[in-house]
């Protein structure tokens, strides 16, 4: 029984982990009272050092191993079930998006030439396609802006044209610039990148760029003298291949590089920061000097690429693996979610405080909110919710009352019921404390919604506090107490449902549920104040 119990709590981490991230903190709960646990054991002297070795290698295998093998299995499952090609696949990796049914990846020719069309993408998690639109930046050079954005359009598309020196090479060796043989972009090659959308060249400017002041400014630029600048011009260093070969030439996928520019000899750069509103928050590309050559946002690989010259690489020429796609779509998810930070400039109703959920000082509203929409509320049992934070805060006294009591001799619990309740106490509690805590430390944007883990296991408080303060109470008083405490959540839920499940009628019906104005059930003015 007790290896079941070990290995089901095990499998319980996992897909608590797998549904949501947030159950990493029931992850952090379950850990901590287990070291609390072997710590006890460690003080027992009638315990062998083997046998105490077998706990560990015992919980070991159970609380890390096998949540960490449910939570691979779900991305497993995930990949298998969700197989075909979508508008999300911007936000994968190169060669995932190309083991997808229905990709038009799987059509690109293998090797990358001079006069292919390509999309590039940066190697930096959750950064996105190098892309360049008609708008100008307003600081700076004021010339066409150059970002990273992660969805897939017109503006992604770049032409490799060959640099001066080898157009200079082949106009004295009497080639004309689109003759034949068609020639490889490989270690050292220099290269224009055209903008088929705008017809500008991608080239750099000697000023800082608009956010990050210790890198110089990448924008796009028309003009004749593109064929002759060298602002124009980078040069490309192979880093590695991820099929595990070692081509002379950059092949579409696969082969991952730098892009140095040849006149400032700094390397093109995706950084993490986003443009402001004039650049539709979409990432900041700069040309970086500071930044070793390693770091994955200087590194760059083609993704769709097309030359009507050349066919289709051959099926098995893009291949990538579970383990590769499991770390990268777990990278891209972290970097997603610290990208949701509060927008300062402009008023958002639906976000709230960390410190307004345990009250419930705040509704958030999910529609729209005229007298003929359906108007959904997503608001708490009032009675659950506030009854749920008082408990929690009862707990805290109780423990603290009894360690004192316990100090000073009185001792009036039976053997055992002493060390239960403070087990269900630290449980609650602390279930409480790692489910809502961090939310203070966090820089993401918050919603209500954020606090319903920690809700959940508050609510628990509920019955343990009711149980423990009528233990010594007769049936009759028990049955009483806890019917008045079920009738009165199934009153007050009845009294918000149509909040909760939609109403069609005009909200001013509703204002004797406005029990608080931040609940946001109808308008008053001056809310902000």
């Amino acid at each position: 029984d007790w290896w079941a119990w070990l290995l089901f709590s095990g499998v319980s981490l996992g897909l608590v982990a797998s549904v949501k991230w947030v159950g990493l903190f029931s992850v952090a709960l379950v850990g901590l009272y287990t070291l609390a646990d072997l710590f006890i054991k460690l003080g027992d002297t009638s315990m062998p050092v083997r046998r105490y070795a077998k706990h560990w290698v015992a919980r070991i295998i159970g609380l890390i191993i096998v949540p960490i093998i449910i939570y691979m299995f779900s991305f497993a499952l995930h990949f298998a079930v969700l197989n075909r090609s979508g508008d999300g696949d911007a936000q994968m990796s190169s060669l995932f998006q190309a083991g997808l049914r229905g990709s038009d990846l799987v059509d690109n020719p293998l090797e990358v030439v001079y006069g292919s069309a390509a999309t590039l993408r940066t190697s930096a998690y959750g950064a996105g396609l190098l892309h360049s639109h008609i708008q100008s930046f307003p600081v700076g050079s004021q010339q066409q802006q150059v970002t990273t954005y992660g969805h897939k359009d017109e503006n992604n598309y770049w032409i490799m044209e060959r640099g001066s020196n080898q157009t200079a090479a082949r106009l004295e060796a009497g080639l004309g610039l689109l003759d034949d043989p068609l020639e490889p972009l490989k270690h050292g090659s220099t290269v224009r990148l055209f903008h088929n959308a705008t017809k500008a060249y991608l080239h750099v400017n000697n000023l800082p760029a608009p956010m990050t002041k210790t890198a110089l400014e990448v924008a796009c630029l028309k003009g004749e003298e593109a064929g002759h600048d060298r602002s124009y011009e980078w040069r490309v260093e192979l880093v590695d291949d991820l099929s595990g070969r070692s081509p002379a030439e950059i092949h579409a996928l696969t082969t991952r590089f730098h892009l140095r520019h040849v006149e400032h000899n700094c390397l093109l750069r995706a950084h993490s920061k986003n443009l402001p509103e004039w650049g539709f928050k979409q990432g900041e590309v700069v040309c970086d000097s500071e930044h070793g050559p390693g770091d994955a946002a200087n590194i760059w690989n083609v993704e769709w690429h097309r030359n009507a010259k050349l066919p289709p690489a051959p099926p098995s020429s893009f291949r990538t693996s579970f383990t590769r796609d499991f770390i990268h779509l777990n990278a891209a998810m972290w970097t997603s979610n610290n990208a949701l930070v509060p927008d300062d400039t402009r008023e958002d109703r639906a976000t709230s405080k960390a410190w307004e959920w345990p009250l419930m000082l705040v509704g958030m509203r999910m529609a729209g909110w005229g007298d003929d929409q359906v108007k959904f509320l997503l608001l708490g049992n009032p009675a659950v919710w506030w009854t749920s934070t008082l408990c929690i805060l009862l707990i805290g006294i109780l423990v603290v009352l009894y360690d004192a009591r316990r100090r000073r001799g009185y001792n009036g619990w039976l053997p055992e019921e002493y060390e239960n309740f403070l087990f269900g106490a630290y449980v609650i509690a602390g279930g409480w404390f790692f489910h809502y805590i961090p939310f203070f430390i966090m820089g993401r944007v918050l919603y209500l919604h954020h606090y319903l883990p920690a809700l959940y296991i508050s609510t628990l408080g509920i019955p343990f506090v009711i149980d423990h303060c009528t233990r010594r109470a007769t049936i009759t008083t028990q049955r009483i107490v806890y019917s008045s405490v079920v009738m009165l959540v199934i009153c007050t839920f009845a009294y918000f449902a149509p909040l909760t499940f939609g109403y069609n009628k005009p909200i001013e019906d509703m204002r004797g549920r406005s029990w608080l104005k931040k609940w946001q059930v109808v308008d008053y003015p001056l809310l902000s104040d």
